[in-house]
């Protein structure tokens, strides 16, 4: 192994969301390629992806909730460890390491993976991610050495609104873990015809206005189903709307699942309707088994993921009663979409056409 090539990644945790997701996956082709790899958490709290890491990975915690009070601990860790580089997965951890690194004089390169809209985000977030953890990255995010937006429309956000400048930012979609291609049998589908929901249970998601669509559906094709995997903080008040709409039995809340693939393999289509994504990397794995997604085109990342009429339908922001419709188009004609077809639109968001381009920043290369 080449000692040279070490790398600090930096996360939240290891709980069950995409960042954490991507973090593994990253991560795991690194070490693959010969590189010495420490993924450093603030704590492992709901660690559903510790077993997807590979052994060869060093993991460390500094056993904190927040990334507001762990400044301390990881101000003793940077001074101990000097890392050469830091590959930071969250920006307020970014905008943190921005402050240490000022302080102890140090000189190791920040990489942040950008992981959401942040001029949207702040909108729907608390007194102190809304307006103070905004308010810095405001002021530091300029300072950190790349920032890696996973879509162009994440891209342009970071210059209107943060005053990046755009030879700080790359652009690179997420890679869609090898797990999920590995996985080519396609199991048998599921009794009626599946729709799906993959991702957190979260007002941003707009799943109270996916509910009032699938009620559309399900007036007209009796054999229609909505399957939702993920849990987040909307359940319960999902699971009262469902009832309500005369959905029960038919909305079908099943948890965080470790294995999503088949899931995607059996459903008719995977919907999105979310108020704003970064890169939403539910549509990259569902095309990549050739299963099609229906999404708006919220700001921002499906409309760079989705072919429209070819992996899928690009609905108008909020349409309602047009993504309805193509949800309905799809389940009385499943032939209009080719399995092989949407594959074949996954190929740029597979990890081995991904790392390379995360390997080239690190190594001062140009992408």
């Amino acid at each position: 192994m080449n000692q040279n090539n070490k790398i600090t990644f930096l996360i939240n945790s290891l709980c069950g969301g995409g960042a954490e997701h991507v973090c593994v996956t990253i991560a795991n082709g690194f070490s693959e390629r010969g590189w010495n790899v420490k993924l450093l958490t603030l704590n492992l709290d709901g660690e559903v992806y510790r077993k997807r890491l590979s052994p060869k990975v060093v993991l460390e915690t500094l056993n904190y909730r927040h990334a507001r009070t762990s400044a301390l601990r990881l101000l003793y860790w940077l001074r101990r460890e000097s890392p050469d580089r830091i590959l930071v997965f969250n920006h307020e951890l970014a905008v943190l390491l921005v402050f240490l690194r000022w302080i102890l004089r140090a000189d190791f390169r920040i990489v942040a993976r950008n992981r959401s809209m942040l001029s949207q985000k702040r909108k729907m977030l608390g007194l102190w991610h809304g307006l103070i953890v905004d308010g810095l990255a405001r002021l530091l995010y300029c300072y950190v050495d790349t920032i890696v937006a996973q879509s162009k429309g994440m891209a342009a956000d970071l210059i209107e609104h943060y005053g990046i400048h755009p030879s700080q930012i790359t652009c690179i979609y997420n890679p869609v873990s090898p797990g999920i291609l590995r996985q080519t049998e396609i199991p048998a589908p599921f009794r009626r015809h599946e729709l799906l929901y993959v991702g957190r249970l979260a007002a941003l998601k707009g799943l109270d206005d996916l509910l009032d669509i699938f009620a559309e559906v399900a007036k007209i094709d009796n054999e229609a189903m909505l399957r939702l995997v993920g849990q987040g903080p909307e359940q319960l008040k999902l699971e009262q709307k469902a009832s309500m709409l005369g959905l029960a039995g038919r909305v079908i809340f099943e948890g965080f699942q470790p294995n999503v693939t088949a899931y995607y393999q059996r459903a008719k289509a995977v919907v999105l309707t979310s108020y704003y994504e970064g890169f939403p990397n539910v549509l990259a794995e569902a095309i990549s088994v050739g299963t099609p997604v229906v999404a708006f085109d919220c700001p921002s990342g499906p409309s760079e993921i989705i072919q429209d009429g070819i992996n899928g339908c690009l609905i108008r922001d909020r349409d309602k009663k047009a993504m309805a419709a193509a949800l309905l188009d799809i389940l009385s004609c499943p032939e209009r979409f080719q399995r092989e077809q949407v594959r074949a639109t996954a190929k740029k968001f597979s990890r081995d056409n991904i790392l390379p381009q995360y390997l080239a920043i690190l190594e001062n290369q140009q992408v």
